[in-house]
C-alpha cells in the first residue's frame, strides 16, 4: 500500500494518457458538438481503375449510399409570405402543380429560320471631357497583380499546425426556417444550342487537327504542373517553381479535373484524383483568411463538375463529393452573421472563427453574387437544403435592392456598384441612439434625487462600499469593459472579446471639480487574444438574446458602400450578373426571379453601358463601359470611362445564353457584336493578343460612326492643340528677343576685348616687361602679366582697376589673393634688366583654338539643352584674342515647347498605342479565358463556323507567345510594335480550367458538353442541368 501510494500520481497520469489516445484514434470524422479536437479526414480514395465519358442520364438529386441518408422527402409546395425588412429573407416557393410541355415536341424544336438581324436601338454616348476618359490616380486599378483574394502569407511563425474547428452558431437558423430548394417538374427551356448537322470530311480533319492541338498543349502544361507543382496553387513556368495564392490546397489539381475527363486524358485524371487525398482544407499555412470567391468557384466548383462528369453517385469517385461537402462546412462559417451575408475573407483560425461576426461593409458584388451555382449544386447533390438556404437569402436581397425605390436604391436602375455594404448594420442611426442615450444618461446624472427610504449607505470596507476593489468577484461585469472600435482590418466593428477593466468601463458622470485641472484620461488597456470558447457562456455580457450587449445596431438591408462608386460590367462585377440566367437554367426554370433579375440587368446594360467604338475599318462591334459617380450618387453627374478589358468580354456569352432562354432575338444580335468587339482587340495589337485593360474612342452616333483620325489625335491623344500653338507662338516671340539680347551682349565683349588688345599692343610697343606673379590668372586671349598700361603708379594701379571692371562676372574672381590690388609694373620689374618685347607665345594660340572650337560645339543653334547658342554670323575674334563666349553670364535660351504632331507622335511611339485606343492601362494577357468563351457560346448557340475561324487565329497568336519549355506563361507588352512579348513567370489555373476547356470544345463534337444539358459556372465547371 505505502509503494502504491507513492506512485499514484504517475498511475493516474498514464490511465489520463491511454484514455486521451483512444480517443483520438477513435475519432475521425467531423465533431458535432463542437469539441477542440482536429477533424481528421479520410484520406482512403477509391481504387478503381474505371474511366467513363460523361453520362447522358441524370444522376440522382439526393445523396445515396456513402451518406447513409434516408431520401429526402420534398416538401409540401405552398405559399409563404416573403418579408422583405427583417434578416431573414425567404425565398417565396411556387403555388400549383407545376408541369413541363412534352419533351417529344421539345426535342423536334429547330433553331428559328435566319431573317434580317433584328434593330438594336442603344442610346449614343456623348463623350464627357477628356480627363473623364481616364482613370484618376486614387483609384485602385481593376486587376492588380495581387489582389486582396490572392494574396499570399508565405512566412510560417510557428510549427504547431492549427486547424480549422467546427464553431458554434451565433446567428442560427431553425430547420424549419431554411428555404428549401424549388422542387417539382423543370419548366420547359427554349433550345439552346444549334442543331448541328453532318461536316464535309475537310471541315472534320480540319476540326480535329486542330483539336488534337489543343489536347496537346492542355497535356504539355500538367506534365509541366505535375513535375514542379504538383499539390500547389500554381506552377511558375520560368523559374520552375511554384506559387500558393489560395491556401495551397492545390488549386490548378482541383481546377483542371473536369479538364483533363473531358480530352480523356486518363493517367493525368487518375493522378489528380489520387492528389485528392492529401488536401486538408482544415488548415494553412498560407493564408490568414479564406477568399470566399476564389475558393468556391475553384475549389468547390471543380469538385462538384468533376463528380458530375464522372457519374455522380454512380461513379466511381465518391471522394470528389466527399471533398466538397469537407470544404463547403468550413465555408458555411461565413453565413453566420446577424443578416446572414457573407464574411467573404473568412477569418478560419479558432481563435477567430469562434468569435461572432458581422459581413464587411466594403465587398465586391462580384464576390457576393458568385455563390449560388456551387452551393446549389451541391444541395441538390446531397439533399441538404442548408446549402441552398445559404445563397438563396444573398439573391433574395439582391432582388429586393434592385426593386428598391427609396434613396437607397442603386443609382442606376438594374445593376449593382461596385463595392456593397453587407453589414446590416445603419451606423449613422445606431450612432444617434447612442448620442441620445449619452445624453439622457447625462441629464440623469445632474438630477439631485432622494435617497429612498429605507436606504443605508455602505460603511467603508463592507462588500457594498465605493472604496472595496472588485477583486475576487466573479460577476462578469467586474472583468469586462465596452468594446472598443477594431481597426480598419476588421470593418470597424466593435470586436466581442475578453476584455479587462480600465476606468473607462464606468458610464461617465459629470462630477464637480474642486480645482481647474483638467481630469486626467486613462488610456485603454490592450486585451489579449481571447481563447476559443465552447459555449456562450463566456465572460462577455450578454443581452437577453444571449449575444454580447455591445453587438446590437439599428438594423438595414444591403446598400452602396460609403464613398463614390462605379458601374460596369468589368471586373469585380461581371460574375453576379452571370449567375442570373445561369442559375435559372440549374434550378430547372423553378425559381422565376431569376429571370427578372437578368432581364433587368440587361435593360440597364443596353441603356447605360453599352457603346460602339472609332477605329480604323468602321468594324459594327460594341464595348461595355464603365460609369463613375461621386459620393453623392447622383446619376446626372456620372463620367464615362470608355474601356475595354478582358474580364468584360464574358458579356457576349451572357447576352447569348440569355437571349435563348428567354427569346430575345434582339440580345443575340447584341451577343454577337459584344463578341466581335474582343475579337477585334485581338487583332488590333501587333502580337495578336488583347491587353488586359485599354481605353478607346467612342462613337457620338450608334448608327452612323466612321474613323476619324482628326478626333483620336486632337481630342483625346492630345486634347486642345490650339493651346500648343499659342505656346509656339509666344515661344517664338521670346527667342526673337532673347537672340538680340544675346547679340547685344556679345558685341558688348567684343568691344571689351578689342581695348583690352589695344592696351596690350601698347605697351609692347613701349618695350615694357611683364612680372612673373601676381598677375591676374591666366586666360584664353589675355597675356601672362598684363595688368594694365604703363606709366606712374597712380595710373597704372587705375588702368588695372578698370581692365578688371571690363572683365566678365564669371572671371573678376579667377585672380590670385597676392593680386586683388595688383602692384603697379614699375615696383614689379627688376632694376637694370633689359625691356623685353612681348612673347606672341604668351597668347597661347592652340588653348585658344581648342576652347574656342569647345565653345562653338555647345553654342549650337539646335541645342536646346544648354541653354545657350552660337551666332554663326557674330564677331568670335578681335584680332587674335577670341570672344570667349562661355565666359559671358548670357541669359538662358527660351524653352521650346513640343507641337501638337511631337506630343501626339510621342505618345503613340511610347505607350504603344494602336489606332483608336487612347490608353493601354494594362499591357498584359494572363491566359484569361474571357474572349474565346463567347466565342464558343456564339459557335455552340449559332453553328456559324465563322467563330472557329475566329477562334483558331486567337488560338495562334496564344500560343505563340505563351507556350514555354514546360507549359505557358503569361505575358507582358502584348502592344508593342515590333509585337515581341516578354514572359511573365505566371500561370494561373483558369488556364487549364477555362481557356484550354474552352478551345477544346470549340473544336470537339457539339454533343460534348452540349448547353442543352450543361450549365457552366463562372470557372467553366460544368454541372448537369435538371431534367
Amino acid at each position: 500500500m505505502p509503494r502504491l501510494r507513492r506512485y499514484r500520481v504517475f498511475v493516474a497520469c498514464a490511465v489520463v494518457f491511454v484514455f486521451l489516445l483512444y480517443r483520438v484514434s477513435d475519432n475521425s470524422g467531423w465533431d458535432t458538438a463542437f469539441q477542440y479536437q482536429h477533424a481528421v479526414a479520410e484520406r482512403k480514395a477509391a481504387s478503381g481503375d474505371h474511366m467513363q465519358k460523361p453520362l447522358a442520364n441524370q444522376p440522382p438529386s439526393a445523396a445515396q449510399g456513402s451518406f447513409g441518408e434516408e431520401k429526402v422527402k420534398l416538401p409540401k409546395l405552398e405559399s409563404v409570405t416573403e418579408v422583405k425588412d427583417g434578416f431573414a429573407l425567404p425565398t417565396p416557393t411556387l403555388v400549383g402543380q407545376l408541369y413541363a410541355a412534352d419533351q417529344k415536341g421539345d426535342a423536334l424544336l429547330e433553331p428559328p429560320v435566319p431573317t434580317d438581324p433584328p434593330v438594336v436601338v442603344i442610346p449614343d454616348r456623348k463623350p464627357g471631357k477628356v480627363g473623364d476618359a481616364y482613370l484618376h490616380e486614387v483609384d485602385e486599378p481593376l486587376h492588380i497583380q495581387n489582389p486582396p483574394g490572392r494574396a499570399q502569407d508565405g512566412t510560417i511563425f510557428t510549427t504547431t499546425t492549427i486547424h480549422w474547428q467546427k464553431p458554434p452558431e451565433w446567428f442560427p437558423i431553425a430547420e424549419e426556417s431554411l428555404i428549401p430548394m424549388p422542387t417539382g417538374k423543370p419548366k420547359s427551356v427554349p433550345r439552346i444550342q444549334y442543331s448541328f448537322g453532318s461536316e464535309s470530311t475537310d471541315a472534320k480533319a480540319t476540326r480535329e487537327d486542330r483539336l488534337a492541338q489543343v489536347k496537346a498543349e492542355m497535356k504539355h502544361a500538367w506534365d509541366g504542373y505535375s513535375r514542379f507543382a504538383f499539390g500547389h496553387d500554381e506552377l511558375m513556368p520560368i523559374s520552375e517553381g511554384y506559387a500558393d495564392p489560395f491556401a495551397g490546397w492545390g488549386a490548378t489539381l482541383v481546377d483542371a479535373l473536369d479538364t483533363l475527363w473531358i480530352m480523356d486524358l486518363k493517367e493525368e485524371f487518375d493522378e489528380a484524383y489520387r492528389g485528392l487525398a492529401d488536401i486538408d482544407f482544415t488548415t494553412t499555412p498560407y493564408r490568414k483568411e479564406i477568399p470566399v470567391f476564389e475558393t468556391t468557384i475553384r475549389y468547390l466548383g471543380g469538385l462538384l463538375a468533376a463528380y458530375d462528369l464522372t457519374g455522380g453517385h454512380k461513379g466511381d469517385y465518391p471522394l470528389l463529393l466527399k471533398k466538397a461537402v469537407e470544404l463547403a462546412e468550413i465555408l458555411m462559417g461565413v453565413f453566420d452573421t446577424p443578416n446572414r451575408m457573407p464574411d467573404l475573407f473568412y477569418r478560419w483560425k479558432p481563435a477567430f472563427a469562434f468569435e461572432p461576426k458581422r459581413a464587411s461593409t466594403h465587398s465586391g458584388i462580384a464576390e457576393l453574387g458568385t455563390l449560388s451555382m456551387e452551393f446549389t449544386r451541391l444541395a441538390q447533390l446531397t439533399g441538404k437544403d442548408k446549402y441552398y438556404d445559404a445563397v438563396a437569402r444573398i439573391t433574395d436581397a439582391l432582388e429586393e435592392w434592385q426593386n428598391r425605390e427609396d434613396d437607397t436604391a442603386p443609382a442606376i436602375p438594374g445593376i449593382f456598384p461596385q463595392n456593397v455594404d453587407l453589414s446590416g448594420c445603419n451606423r449613422s442611426a445606431t450612432a444617434a441612439l447612442k448620442a441620445a442615450s449619452a445624453q439622457a444618461r447625462k441629464q440623469a446624472a445632474l438630477l439631485d434625487l432622494d435617497e429612498p427610504q429605507g436606504y443605508v449607505p455602505a460603511t467603508s470596507g463592507s462588500p457594498g462600499a465605493k472604496d472595496v476593489t472588485n477583486k475576487g468577484k466573479s460577476s462578469v461585469e467586474s472583468r469586462i469593459t465596452p468594446g472598443r472600435a477594431l481597426s480598419h482590418e476588421t470593418d470597424g466593428f466593435e470586436h466581442i472579446a475578453r476584455r479587462e477593466v480600465s476606468d473607462e468601463a464606468l458610464p461617465k458622470q459629470d462630477v464637480p471639480q474642486q480645482t481647474d485641472q483638467k481630469p486626467k484620461k486613462t488610456a485603454p488597456r490592450t486585451s489579449g487574444r481571447s481563447a476559443p470558447f465552447h459555449s456562450h457562456d463566456s465572460v462577455k455580457p450578454l443581452d437577453a438574446n444571449g449575444l454580447p450587449s455591445d453587438w446590437d445596431c439599428v438594423p438595414k438591408n444591403i446598400t452602396a458602400s460609403s464613398g463614390g462608386q462605379t458601374y460596369s460590367m468589368g471586373g469585380s462585377q461581371d460574375s453576379a450578373y452571370e449567375y442570373f440566367p445561369k442559375q435559372y437554367l440549374l434550378l430547372g426554370g423553378l425559381e422565376p426571379k431569376y429571370r427578372t433579375m437578368h432581364e433587368n440587368t440587361v435593360a440597364a446594360v443596353k441603356e447605360w453601358l453599352l457603346y460602339r467604338p472609332m477605329v480604323p475599318g468602321d468594324p459594327d462591334i460594341l464595348f461595355s463601359s464603365l460609369i463613375k459617380l461621386s459620393s453623392g450618387q447622383n446619376v446626372d453627374k456620372r463620367s464615362y470611362v470608355f474601356e475595354v478589358t478582358h474580364l468584360s468580354c464574358f458579356l457576349g456569352g451572357m447576352f447569348g445564353l440569355g437571349a435563348k432562354i428567354f427569346e430575345s432575338p434582339e440580345d443575340l444580335e447584341i451577343a454577337q457584336r459584344l463578341t466581335d468587339g474582343c475579337v477585334w482587340a485581338y487583332s488590333a495589337t501587333p502580337s495578336g493578343i488583347m491587353p488586359e485593360y485599354a481605353q478607346v474612342v467612342p462613337c457620338r452616333d450608334m448608327n452612323d460612326c466612321h474613323w476619324n483620325e482628326t478626333i483620336w489625335t486632337d481630342e483625346y491623344l492630345d486634347p486642345n492643340p490650339g493651346h500648343r500653338i499659342g505656346l509656339m507662338e509666344d515661344y517664338l516671340e521670346r527667342l526673337e528677343r532673347w537672340e538680340a539680347e544675346t547679340q547685344q551682349i556679345i558685341r558688348q565683349e567684343a568691344e571689351r576685348l578689342q581695348e583690352a588688345e589695344e592696351m596690350a599692343q601698347r605697351g609692347q610697343d613701349l618695350g615694357e616687361t611683364w612680372p612673373n606673379i601676381g598677375q591676374i590668372a591666366t586666360e584664353p586671349g589675355v597675356p601672362v602679366g598684363y595688368s594694365g598700361s604703363s606709366g606712374g603708379k597712380a595710373e597704372a594701379s587705375k588702368s588695372g582697376g578698370d581692365f578688371e571692371e571690363r572683365l566678365p562676372n564669371s572671371k573678376r574672381g579667377i585672380v590670385d589673393n597676392e593680386a586683388k590690388d595688383p602692384p603697379l609694373l614699375s615696383e614689379e620689374r627688376n632694376v637694370g634688366s633689359a625691356h623685353r618685347p612681348l612673347d606672341p607665345s604668351t597668347l597661347d594660340q592652340k588653348a585658344i583654338e581648342e576652347k574656342m572650337r569647345i565653345i562653338e560645339s555647345e553654342l549650337n543653334l539646335s541645342d536646346e539643352t544648354t541653354g545657350r547658342t552660337h551666332f554663326k554670323d557674330s564677331v568670335n575674334r578681335v584680332g587674335q584674342l577670341p570672344i570667349d563666349t562661355a565666359s559671358i553670364n548670357l541669359p538662358r535660351r527660351p524653352f521650346r515647347p513640343k507641337t501638337h504632331e511631337e506630343v501626339v507622335a510621342e505618345r503613340i511611339k511610347s505607350e504603344d498605342l494602336p489606332p483608336g485606343f487612347t490608353q493601354i492601362g494594362d499591357r498584359r494577357y494572363i491566359l484569361r479565358p474571357e474572349a474565346i468563351e463567347s466565342v464558343w457560346y456564339m459557335y455552340r448557340i449559332t453553328g456559324d463556323p465563322i467563330w472557329q475561324e475566329k477562334g483558331w487565329k486567337m488560338w495562334q497568336a496564344i500560343v505563340k507567345h505563351t507556350h514555354t519549355e514546360y507549359a505557358n506563361a503569361a505575358v507582358d507588352h502584348v502592344t508593342k510594335k515590333d509585337g515581341v512579348t516578354e514572359p511573365i513567370d505566371k500561370m494561373e489555373s483558369f488556364w487549364l480550367a477555362e481557356t484550354l476547356k474552352y478551345f477544346y470544345l470549340l473544336y470537339s463534337d457539339p454533343d460534348l458538353i452540349s448547353l442543352d444539358d450543361w450549365v457552366l459556372n463562372t470557372e467553366a465547371h460544368p454541372f448537369r442541368r435538371p431534367t
